[in-house]
């Protein structure tokens, strides 16, 4: 029997594949609905089409780029190929759940992991017996506090808005500068005129205020909160028979917190480990650690940018070369796919790593 606490995205996508492989999967939600509280901006890149069927059940809007703006102003455009999906994230989770239900995997809601002892599962509803454990359950990861797997961890505070807002629905803005310490500011249109604006960072209230000022006056829908890991290279996620995956393993992207693909990935990798009695530590260094390296070396490097180095790096990637070579090779998922490219094409980009 394998007991997933967590049925998120990735928790429901693990489950479900499982189950399709044969095995005996209990699926355990400690809220009593599926996809509720919403703690996510929702969009994903075009290489979620690598894991799930695109369904007009879950999927609001499509965008096909995106605008970086730097801190003076400037835009720079990247659009062509790179499509992206605005995520009803309810109706996404559900779908997954439902895969997985269609499996004979087994749905428990209402159900808070409390424990693990000599192989049983305390829930604050029960019991249940399990073989193997996995954490699903996100960045707060109670499996992994109790399996003492929650060492070197760090998060950040994402917030946002859904608000009337006339943007163009084609484009995804994103905003950069010193104004958004550790992180930067979003603009992601759902459609209907509605857009997700928010902000991430180690602290985030004062400066979202003033980042909502700049699209005054807003009728704003809801407001949404949530914790964003910072992917450590040093986070166990195997111990014993107890497994972490997505955002309980900080499996995600450091340059954006996106954890929906990456986690997906994860997820699939572990499902064929345990299929296939494979080491899931080693299966996650040789199919995903090096992007997510890669992700968390470009995030160390913004980090350390002021205003005027945001300026000057736009300004750089503002030539008609590095956009023709964005829209033929550019992922915003995989920065290893295209990274040497780009510096081919632009020598000085290198100057930024130093």
């Amino acid at each position: 029997m394998i007991s997933i606490i967590g049925a998120g995205p990735v928790g429901a996508y693990l489950a479900w594949k499982l189950a399709k492989e044969g095995e005996e999967v209990r699926l355990f939600e400690e809220h009593a609905n599926i996809g509720r509280p919403v703690q996510c901006a929702g969009i994903v890149s075009k290489n979620i089409r690598n894991f799930v069927r695109i369904d007009k059940e879950f999927v609001l809007n499509v965008i096909k780029g995106a605008r970086i703006y730097s801190p003076n102003g400037e835009c720079f455009e990247i659009n062509g190929n790179n499509e992206a999906y605005i995520l009803d994230r309810a109706k996404f989770d559900n779908y997954l759940v439902e895969k997985a239900l269609d499996e004979n995997a087994e749905l428990y809601l209402g159900y808070k992991f409390l424990s693990r002892e000599n192989g049983n599962l305390i829930f604050d509803r029960g019991g249940f017996k399990t073989d193997i454990l996995v954490g699903a359950d996100g960045p707060l990861s109670p499996v992994a506090k109790n399996a003492e797997m929650f060492n070197n961890r760090k998060n950040l505070i994402g917030i946002q808005v859904r608000a009337f807002l006339e943007r163009d629905s084609d484009f995804a803005e994103l905003y950069f500068g010193e104004e958004f310490p550790g992180f930067f500011g979003w603009v992601i249109p759902e459609g209907k005129g509605i857009c997700r604006i928010g902000i991430a960072g180690e602290e985030v209230s004062n400066n979202f205020n003033k980042f909502l000022r700049k699209f005054s006056p807003l009728k704003i829908i809801e407001k949404q909160g949530g914790l964003i890991p910072v992917y450590n290279r040093d986070i166990q996620i195997q111990k014993d028979n107890v497994f972490l995956v997505g955002d309980a393993a900080a499996q995600n992207k450091a340059t954006t917190g996106g954890g929906i693909v990456f986690g997906l990935k994860a997820a699939k990798i572990l499902a064929e480990c345990l299929v296939d009695n494979k080491n899931y530590e080693k299966e996650i260094r040789s199919k995903l650690k090096k992007d997510l390296d890669m992700n968390l070396k470009i995030r160390s490097i913004l980090n350390k940018f002021d205003n005027e180095k945001y300026n000057s790096l736009i300004k750089l990637l503002n030539q008609d070369k590095i956009k023709e070579f964005f829209v033929s090779n550019g992922d915003m998922d995989y920065p290893t796919k295209f990274g040497f490219g780009l510096a081919i094409r632009e020598p000085r980009l290198l100057k930024f790593l130093f």
